[in-house]
């Protein structure tokens, strides 16, 4: 079936590509992206593209983890046992835990959240979830996720990500891309799109939709009429979404997130390619190098330190504590040769309930507006949002 991509931007790939860095002379990603073994949907798309080896898996489930009043330690389930057994008994086998933490886990495997609007604080605490494993466990967890503390983020669709993820040993384990993501993603899906015969349209900004007879018009900003469809999906946001109906914006909140970019001229020693941090401003600390192999390596080495659901609004405050943190957890206080701060102030579009308006006819909404007990917007929840959205299309055909 003949189709066209619109975008406004002049590159395709939204918030999943990558910038290039001049002083550092290199690709860089907006942000590190990891994912799971559990998104199916992304990768068997991977796969029909043929480039399901631009991903480095780890054999099992490793989380290195970091603390200032226990160092670095690590969880490890053990890849003889299935996974519903090992992840308790890591759990209570990390420095500061002991078998109530193990009980808890199970607790929380066990007994989903029985109201969709609970949040994940308010479901924990039914449970009687132990402070430590939400410090050390359940807050990364949901802040990598949801992009959301556990005190407003929706318990049920955090209890979907922990179910799906946590199911055996081949879906818990992590993985990440081994070169830039403009490289190893956006670059291989649209040579594959090409193929399958879709048309390519960027710096495409639609203004306005228009409806004469069975086709909609898609106006740009000069006025200037782009095609006439039978049928459009609009994979935009919410906020767009409703701006081209022509109808009252649906409220929705976004989620920030914030990377701090950092060249070294000699490697600073991480035990592991991600690092999470127990307590600290930064949740995730990654050797950027380390992580790509050497691919897209540039003259100094790279590090990224993440921060999920970042909302302080003086932003060079910032880096002095981020510094700070990875210099103790590397034991290494070399200032860096170069620093970036890349801050997406709506990077993911929060779960919240929203009514379902009805779409005018030939129209399929593809926002990304997660609903409670849904999927947190990911990677894999934006290609099962295409899928869906195609699905549609096909059927109307």
């Amino acid at each position: 079936m003949p189709c066209t991509l619109f975008d406004a931007a002049p590159t395709l790939g939204g918030r999943a590509n990558s910038f290039f860095e001049p002083t550092a002379a290199q690709w860089v990603d907006h942000g590190p992206h990891l994912v799971m073994g559990c998104y199916h949907h992304l990768l068997g798309l991977l796969a029909r593209a043929g480039n399901s080896n631009a991903i480095h898996w780890q054999p099992s489930l490793t989380l290195a983890l970091w603390s200032a009043d226990r160092g670095h330690f690590r969880l490890a389930p053990s890849r003889r046992l299935p996974l519903p057994l090992a992840m308790p008994l890591a759990i209570g086998q990390l420095p500061g835990h002991n078998l109530q933490s193990a009980f808890a886990l199970v607790r929380l495997a066990s007994q989903p959240p029985a109201d969709t609007d609970q949040t994940a604080l308010q479901w924990l605490a039914m449970l009687n979830i132990p402070h430590t494993l939400i410090r050390d466990l359940i807050e990364p967890l949901c802040l990598g996720s949801m992009n959301e503390a556990i005190a407003t983020a929706n318990a049920a669709s955090f209890s979907q990500v922990l179910s799906q993820a946590f199911t055996n040993q081949h879906s818990a384990r992590l993985g990440w891309f081994t070169r830039p993501l403009c490289d190893a993603l956006i670059q291989p899906l649209l040579h594959y799109a090409k193929q399958c015969g879709v048309i390519l349209q960027p710096r495409c900004c639609i203004q306005r939709l228009e409806r004469n007879h069975d086709h909609w018009l898609l106006i740009d900003r000069l006025g200037k009429t782009l095609a006439p469809c039978s049928q459009l999906i609009l994979a935009v946001a919410p906020s767009v979404r409703d701006r081209l109906l022509n109808r009252t914006p649906t409220a929705t909140d976004t989620g920030v997130i914030s990377n701090l970019h950092l060249w070294f001229d000699h490697p600073l020693t991480l035990p592991y390619p991600l690092v999470g941090g127990i307590g600290t401003q930064g949740q995730w600390f990654i050797d950027v190098n380390g992580m790509m192999n050497g691919n897209g390596m540039a003259k100094w080495h790279h590090y990224c330190i993440i921060m999920s659901a970042e909302n302080n609004p003086r932003r060079e405050s910032v880096q002095p504590q981020l510094l700070d943190e990875l210099a103790t957890i590397a034991n290494d206080n070399a200032p860096p040769t170069h620093a970036r701060l890349v801050r997406m102030a709506h990077a993911t579009h929060l779960v919240r309930r929203h009514n379902n308006h009805p779409m005018p006819h030939g129209i399929i909404d593809g926002a990304e507006q997660p609903k409670p007990g849904e999927l947190p917007a990911t990677l894999e929840l934006a290609v099962m949002r295409g899928q869906r959205a195609a699905a549609r299309i096909l059927e109307h055909s």
